[in-house]
């Protein structure tokens, strides 16, 4: 690979890095965790304030320290950002936020919710078997049509 101009260079932060906003666009100062990268230099970022999601250049961006100004963290000792978990029987969310007495969750509805850790009751791992609307198996680095 050959660079011929400095502005063929961007930064690249891998999926899970916590960084904040530096230019001067409409999320200058925002921090949150970046939950896709692309090779672009393009970023999909969850905040920490809203918890929603707001695309930005990576170039725009800086890393920062693990703990965010609103007092989350990725990690606990025994849950990490991005952690699929069982509410109950019937409904699994994703953790985007750890505080010391709640976590916020992503539910099966793709809505944000605060949820007391005590309501917590596992943490999915392993292998799942994942299917589309059409029973086609889904697993990762596989294109879905």
């Amino acid at each position: 690979m050959c660079i011929r101009d400095r502005h063929d260079l961007s930064r690249y932060f891998p999926d899970g890095s916590h960084i904040v906003v530096e230019s001067h666009g409409p999320h200058r100062g925002e921090s949150g965790t970046v939950a896709k990268s692309f090779p672009d230099g393009a970023m999909i970022i969850i905040s920490d304030v809203t918890t929603k999601q707001f695309s930005v250049r990576s170039n725009e961006c800086r890393l920062t320290q693990m703990v965010t100004a609103t007092g989350t963290t990725h990690r606990t000792e025994e849950w990490r950002l991005f952690d699929l978990v069982r509410l109950n029987d019937s409904s699994v969310c994703c953790i985007v936020g750890i505080h010391a007495d709640y976590v916020n969750v992503l539910n099966m509805s793709n809505d944000s919710q605060r949820i007391p850790k005590t309501q917590l009751r596992e943490k999915l791992q392993g292998k799942r078997a994942s299917f589309d609307k059409f029973q086609n198996p889904i697993s990762r680095n596989v294109e879905v049509q």
